[in-house]
């Protein structure tokens, strides 16, 4: 997906950026039970076929072990849904435990 999304950009770079999401997904499994996470996906994430039939059983079974971790909740939207929110594109909502610190909206982005 990274060289997909990222055309003519460095094999070194590619790498760089696939080993910080792979500790990112580290830092979460470490972080039990301090932090949680939520994700709510679109059916099309699940659905459009990106690399071989293998990658994405892979991809399916990853996701099946991550959601048995009890600080890990994942939700399908379905396409019977419709128009939502999400729709222009992803976005992180923080939450922090002190009501003091207010909530963040992070959005990833290639620009």
């Amino acid at each position: 997906m990274l060289r997909t999304t990222l055309p003519g950009e460095a094999p070194k770079t590619i790498d760089r950026l696939l080993e910080l999401r792979l500790a990112r997904q580290q830092l979460l499994e470490r972080a039990f039970p301090r932090f949680s996470l939520w994700v709510i996906l679109d059916e099309n994430v699940l659905r459009r076929q990106i690399g071989a039939p293998q990658v994405m059983r892979e991809q399916i079974h990853r996701l099946l072990e991550a959601i048995k971790t009890p600080n890990v909740t994942l939700q399908v939207l379905p396409f019977a849904k419709g128009a939502h929110v999400g729709l222009d594109g992803p976005f992180s909502l923080l939450g922090f435990p002190e009501p003091t610190d207010p909530d963040v909206v992070y959005v990833e982005s290639q620009a």
